[in-house]
């Protein structure tokens, strides 16, 4: 690749670059589903792949109101013991590193 600037009458060009390995990575959220949302009281997410996932609630401080370790495709979070309001689901893997909104009413 190479730039090439221009203001007024006058450009510039740089010297040609090579760019190898650019993509977009991504956080591997969009296989993963969390549902229902809203919610009432509990909340399914599936489509984990990686053996070990963590799985944290957090509030809208970032405060981590539950976290666990699971080892499944599919699991629960409970939300019961928490007021009605927004959280957010983070999962940690070593396929997905990624954050849901997900409503209790």
């Amino acid at each position: 690749y190479k730039v090439t600037v221009t203001n007024g009458g006058c450009s510039a060009t740089s010297a040609c670059e090579t760019v190898t390995n650019a993509g977009i990575v991504t956080n591997g959220m969009e296989a993963v589903a969390i549902y229902p949302n809203p919610t009432e009281n509990i909340v399914t997410i599936s489509g984990l792949t990686a053996p070990s996932t963590i799985v944290s609630v957090l509030d809208l401080n970032g405060k981590v109101v539950s976290s666990k370790t699971i080892a499944t495709t599919t699991t629960t979070i409970s939300l019961e013991n928490v007021v009605n309001g927004v959280y957010f689901i983070k999962i940690q893997s070593e396929s997905v590193n990624g954050f849901t909104k997900v409503v209790k009413k």
